[in-house]
């Protein structure tokens, strides 16, 4: 999937859980048509909400090590995680649809 269908797919995730995006969306060379870096965009904190909400899990650090572990938010884990990857937008589209974690527990 290209840049822009990525980011078209997150966008209209977003807007259907009611994010407000008040510009022209259209993709261009790294830059949304009105001259907003889509970085910009990626990591709001309503866009990430929006996309991964706000539940609280309890996440996994390994299969083999099921009893160690962190409570995180997960719009904030994917967040994190976002900004460690190399590539965001790959890692925003291998996660936008689903579970990636084994849920233990939720609260």
């Amino acid at each position: 999937m290209g840049t822009f269908d990525i980011l078209e797919k997150a966008i209209i995730k977003a807007k259907e859980k009611g994010v407000e995006l008040n510009f022209d969306w259209r993709f261009e060379k790294g830059r949304i048509i009105d001259g907003t870096n889509y970085y910009a965009i990626i990591f709001r904190h309503d866009f990430l909400k929006a996309i991964w909400g706000e539940d609280v899990q309890f996440l996994q650090a390994s299969p083999v090590h099921h009893h160690i572990g962190a409570n995180c938010i997960l719009w904030q884990w994917h967040a994190k995680q976002m900004l460690l990857a190399e590539e965001p937008l790959k890692y925003l589209e291998k996660n936008l649809d689903k579970d990636n974690w084994k849920k233990v527990s939720e609260h």
